[in-house]
Formats: structure tokens, C-alpha cells, sequence
């Protein structure tokens, strides 16, 4: 290139990240977030055919780590330039990728498009991980009840309809088994007939949906650092996404309903997610 077609790239990269400014600044004269900016403009400036960015937004505080993060994908996607990002919030990640790659202790847990890898978790790590809030997971018992499938929370049995059973077709095979039961927060809602009656312990307003701790005599699951890990305790705390406006009285009991045709069963042995 001729020095003038490269004054041109350098100027164009330091306006797309913002750091027109500080070009004739020496590298301490900058602050972490500029020489996290120039480090990415560094590399963008040579028109690489692959790109490797290192938690690239890690030092940026919120308002500009969305830019950047808009700013990273749209020359991405401009320049149709492969990018592999490490990152250790899930947000940015289900935000900016299309492709997931989730990993644990050094190893390939997942891999897919984020929506699937949020909706169809392989285990309860990734189930816990990716989505906000956290997936909830307690320990339920496959039933029979008076020739229904059912799985027994506690003191609360949810009969299985038609869609939950093509959704998760061996379980019949489980009968008698005790098993993680998980399900989103958006997939329980009031309904004056649900199968669950739970006590209101708080409600957390964010923009316009409102987060709702709800107590369940269920024990909590969670992925543990070798194992997967039952609570002791027959009480845990669950997460219903309710509308803004929906009143809620702290507590005071509220009828839930389980969208069963949502559920995902885990197996307690081996974390991994059964159907």
C-alpha cells in the first residue's frame, strides 16, 4: 500500500473504535481501555483473514463495551472476517456470535448457535451457565399417577401431557428415577390452575419484566466441580419471569404452571442433560 492509502486505513480503523484522539499519545500515556482499542486497531489495520481477540472488551465500562462490541461485529461482518473471541460473559458472547463454543476445565462442552445452545443445553453446566437468569434445576422423581407420567417436585406432582411426552420420548424408561428437572424462568407463569403453589419471597423489576423468587420444598441442583451437587435442604429458591405490571404479594402463595413442553430432565450421575 502507499503510505497515503495507509494514513487512510489507520484514520478509518481509529474513528471505527473511537480513538482518533489519542493517535501521537505514547502507549502510557493511554488508559487501559485506549490501549485495549488500539491493540484490536493494531490488528485490524493489516486486514487479517482471521482475527483472535483475548476478552477484548474486558477493561471497558459498560456503555462503551456495547459499542465495541457493535463496532467488532459489524467490521466482522463487513469485511466477512473469521473471528474467534474468548470471553467470560455469556452476554457478549450470546450477543455477538454465531457460533458458541462453551468450555469447561480446559474442554468442549457445547458447540452450536447461541439459540440452540440456550435452549437445548448438553448438560447441567451449560444449562446454569448460558442465559440469564440461570436455569432453574431441582431434583424430581419420575411417577406414575393413576396411569399419567408425572414428575414428583417435593409435595407437588406435574403430570406430563402429550407435547412433554413426544418432546421427551424415553421417559418412560426412567419410571421410579430421580432425576434434575429444568426449566427457564419464562417457562413458569401464574395460571389460578397450575400445578404448583409457591410462596413469593421477592420480585426484581428490570425494564419491563419483572423477576419473581419463588420457595419450592425441592432440592436445588447444581453442577459442582467434580460432580453433580444435590442440596441437602428440601427448600430452594426458583425464578418466574412475570410482566411488569403483574402484582405479586411477598409472601403470599401464587399458583404457578409449568410449561411442561419446555422442560429439560439432566441425569444426577453424569450432569448430562437426558432429553
Amino acid at each position: 500500500l502507499h503510505s497515503r492509502q495507509i494514513d487512510e486505513r489507520v484514520r478509518e480503523i481509529a474513528r471505527v473504535l473511537q480513538i482518533s484522539d489519542v493517535l501521537d499519545r505514547r502507549p502510557r500515556q493511554l488508559s487501559g481501555g485506549q490501549q485495549q482499542r488500539t491493540a484490536m486497531a493494531r490488528a485490524l489495520v493489516r486486514d487479517p483473514r482471521l482475527l483472535l481477540l483475548d476478552e477484548p472488551m474486558s477493561n471497558l465500562d459498560a456503555k462503551l463495551r456495547t459499542q465495541t462490541g457493535l463496532v467488532i461485529v459489524g467490521i466482522q461482518r463487513r469485511l466477512d472476517l473469521t473471528t474467534l473471541m474468548v470471553t467470560h460473559d455469556q452476554h457478549e458472547a450470546m450477543a455477538m456470535g454465531d457460533r458458541l463454543v462453551v468450555m469447561r476445565r480446559g474442554r468442549v462442552v457445547q458447540s452450536g448457535r447461541p439459540i440452540d445452545v440456550h435452549d437445548a443445553p448438553a448438560n447441567i453446566f451449560v444449562a446454569q451457565f448460558v442465559g440469564t437468569p440461570s436455569m432453574n434445576i431441582v431434583e424430581a422423581t419420575v411417577v406414575d399417577a393413576d396411569g399419567t407420567l408425572t414428575l414428583r417436585l417435593g409435595s407437588h406432582d406435574v403430570p406430563l401431557d402429550p407435547q412433554a411426552l413426544r418432546r421427551v420420548p424415553s421417559i418412560a424408561r426412567l419410571l421410579g428415577r430421580v432425576v434434575g428437572l429444568g426449566f427457564r424462568a419464562d417457562a413458569l407463569r401464574q395460571d389460578a390452575d397450575g400445578q404448583l403453589d409457591l410462596d413469593v419471597l421477592s420480585t426484581t423489576l428490570v425494564a419491563h419484566e419483572q423477576f419473581v423468587d419463588l420457595d419450592i420444598d425441592a432440592r436445588r441442583v447444581t453442577q459442582g466441580i467434580d460432580s453433580v451437587d444435590v442440596a441437602h435442604e428440601r427448600s430452594s429458591t426458583i425464578v418466574m419471569s412475570a410482566h411488569h405490571d403483574d402484582l405479586l404479594s411477598l409472601w403470599k402463595p401464587c399458583r404457578v404452571s409449568i410449561d411442561t413442553s419446555r422442560i429439560h430432565l439432566f441425569d444426577l450421575d453424569t450432569g448430562d442433560r437426558i432429553a
